[in-house]
């Protein structure tokens, strides 16, 4: 890359790259809540008196439900994306 005044110059990518480098990025694995689980996770995300830890999780699980990647639950909850991965992980597994 060349400089200009300085600056790095930022390429052009074409709509076409975008969308070929979109599909080839890893997707978290969707995230299925029965109603129960679902009423449950809500519950514990609300409750005041539950530990913190619980409610982080309950938070991330009904995040990553909504269809949110990794990523944008960490920029949510303001915590590390392999957090979320771990969550959403352990879920999966349970």
């Amino acid at each position: 890359m060349g400089s200009y005044w300085g600056k790095t110059r930022i390429p052009v990518i074409s709509h076409a790259d975008r969308a070929s480098y979109a599909f080839s990025r890893r997707m978290a694995r969707p995230v299925v809540l029965s109603s129960d689980q679902q009423e449950i996770l809500e519950a514990r995300a609300r409750a005041r008196s539950a530990p913190a830890r619980s409610v982080e999780r309950a938070r991330i699980v009904l995040l990553a439900a909504a269809g949110l990647q990794d990523q944008q639950i960490a920029a949510t909850l303001k915590i590390t994306p392999e957090k979320a991965a771990r969550w959403r992980n352990r879920l999966q597994y349970a």
